[in-house]
């Protein structure tokens, strides 16, 4: 059930104005002559921007993948880095495996990269390996039988470093897959945590899987949103969950979800105010939803037709923004604080793009990587965040209606980074 809530109180706000204004020509992060793709982000403590995907290569297996990794130096793209080991995949499967990628508290660049059960070589394991600003440090399986999306979160107020991934199962003739987590302090990963457990009963054909998912923080909580497919209910069935968990001691349990719907390739984030977004896709529409403090959840009606993926993430003055692709196009909105703004489109032409990702910079500055054509490409904003764009605190009641967490005509208080260094 969704409830639409009424608030009134009194707060304070820095608010930039803020308009899409033209985004930059599409452009190559890298060139390759095979596939690549599953692209993922983050940002390091220097304002670069880091990217790691999928490549298949000429490898010792057919379809051989691996992962590659770069990041903007602020003039350009370095030469992107082939990590190993790679794994065999059939094709047909490379929108079930996804790298995952974050920065620590130490500004180190961590990177995990696991395969999927159906890869032609059959050998699975997480692996993980992180830079140190120099070297990148020896690989490390940390699960030998994780595989699928292994996203990336880390944990400010616990300091750690938490991963998600799949691990296949096989019972009464029947393939699935269960939802683990395990965090990283610094010195050792923990014991991976069961929290969604796939099934399978071959008397009635029923099963359940779980897998792609996606992390986002809290406080001290890890949310999870993650796909939940099957027959079970209704045949094939496909929804979506959102479930926290204690990020202090993670432990096997059974997790009831906070919010699910129907929907899948889900994305979810947090805003500086504690608030959670998620983004998903349902019947070839687009939609988002937002979870305020008290805990109450709202579905936004549909932001586009004929989409099949999406990214959410939140600025650095803590705007929300999404961007979706459609009709083989990638398109960028933010919220307003009443609804999205006009979808603006970053590609028009008859190339394929598909599978965009977002991400925001210390300047203000967005930043969009998608698959096109075969290749990683990339568009920003033109302009960050400029001072003269704010204005000064102010004071003021305010009516707050669904879902309404960052209204521009509400005031919160937040500091913006000096842009200068």
């Amino acid at each position: 059930m969704f409830k639409n809530i009424c608030l009134i109180a009194v707060l304070s706000i820095v608010y930039t104005k803020l308009s899409l204004g033209d985004w930059t020509l599409p452009e190559p992060v890298a060139v390759s002559p095979t596939n690549d793709f599953g692209v993922t982000l983050t940002l390091d403590n220097s304002n670069h921007i880091w990217t790691a995907w999928y490549t298949f290569y000429d490898g010792e297996y057919f379809g051989s993948i691996a992962p590659v990794v770069t990041y903007f130096n602020g003039e350009s793209w370095v030469t992107p880095v082939q990590m190993s080991p790679a794994f065999g995949i059939n094709e047909y499967w490379f929108e079930r495996v996804k790298p995952g990628i974050a920065k620590d508290y130490l500004n180190n660049i961590w990177l995990s990269w696991a395969p999927y059960r159906e890869a032609v070589k059959q050998e699975f394991g997480v692996w993980t390996s992180y830079y140190n600003g120099s070297n990148w440090s020896t690989p490390l399986g940390i699960n030998d039988y994780g595989e699928g999306r292994v996203p990336l979160e880390f944990n400010k107020a616990t300091n750690k470093l938490v991963l998600a991934f799949e691990i296949g199962g096989y019972q009464n003739m029947t393939n699935f897959t269960s939802l683990y987590l395990t965090s990283f302090d610094g010195d050792t990963w923990s014991i991976p945590c069961c929290i969604a457990q796939g099934w399978s009963d071959y008397v009635s054909g029923n099963w359940e899987t779980f897998g792609k998912a996606s992390l986002a923080s809290t406080g001290s909580l890890i949310w999870v949103g993650f796909e939940d497919w099957g027959r079970f209910y209704y045949p094939d069935s496909s929804f979506f969950h959102a479930v926290y968990v204690g990020c202090s001691n993670l432990q096997s349990g059974s997790f009831v979800p906070e919010w699910s719907h129907d929907g899948e390739e889900c994305d979810i984030t947090s805003d500086p105010y504690g608030n959670i977004w998620v983004s998903f896709v349902d019947s070839g529409a687009v939609y988002t939803a937002y979870r305020d403090t008290a805990g109450f959840w709202s579905i936004i009606p549909s932001v586009i037709q004929g989409a099949n993926f999406s990214s959410i993430t939140v600025d650095i003055t803590g705007r929300v923004w999404l961007t979706v692709n459609s009709s083989n196009d990638i398109w960028v909105t933010y919220w307003t604080g009443v609804g999205w703004a006009e979808l603006q489109p970053i590609t028009s032409d008859t190339v394929e793009d598909s599978h965009p990702e977002i991400i925001g910079d210390a300047s203000g500055r967005m930043w969009v990587l998608w698959e096109r054509g075969g290749d990683i490409y990339y568009s920003t904003s033109f302009e960050g965040i400029e001072e003269s764009n704010l204005i000064s605190t102010y004071s003021a009641p305010f009516l707050a209606l669904y879902p309404n967490p960052a209204s521009s005509e509400v005031c919160i208080s937040y500091l913006i980074p000096s842009l200068e260094g």
